[in-house]
């Protein structure tokens, strides 16, 4: 099969386990103390929870499983979709469709993971510059992507 062209952001975060990675960690805890760093920590899984609340309350978004920390997992799942295989293909079709799109336009880059064996969105809220409405207008440039993928288009 042929690799996806959608970045892993995995091969793009800090390496906690060597030691001049470590310095990082050592010097950010010195710079900002505990609480400072707690308190960044604290807005994220905040934000995180709040973006939930908006994807739950969506019809047009399903969520896989509650917030957990700073991650979400969910997918577009346009009206008019069921839990019949069809369906579910093109669903896959559509998030993974919608990755690539966000990706593309560089506006955004968001995750994918699989739950089930199918494809779902994942946001991994950490930088501390994110907002609500930044939250929000990822999830209507999601929507038109989604929107936008064609009916007539092969899962």
């Amino acid at each position: 099969a042929a690799r996806e062209s959608i970045p892993n952001q995995v091969d793009k975060s800090i390496q906690t386990t060597r030691r001049f990675d470590a310095l990082k960690l050592w010097l950010t805890l010195r710079v900002m103390g505990a609480d400072g760093v707690g308190a960044l920590l604290d807005a994220a899984i905040d934000l995180a929870a709040a973006t939930g609340l908006a994807v739950e309350a969506d019809p047009e978004f399903e969520i896989a499983a509650p917030v957990q920390l700073s991650t979400l997992v969910f997918r577009y799942r346009p009206a008019g979709t069921d839990d019949s295989p069809v369906d579910e293909d093109r669903l896959d079709a559509v998030n993974l469709h919608i990755r690539r799109a966000l990706s593309a336009s560089g506006e955004a880059l968001v995750a994918g993971t699989k739950v089930a064996g199918r494809h779902y969105l994942k946001f991994t809220l950490l930088n501390a510059d994110t907002t609500l409405a930044d939250m929000l207008e990822i999830l209507e440039q999601i929507r038109h992507a989604g929107s936008a993928y064609p009916a007539g288009a092969a899962a």
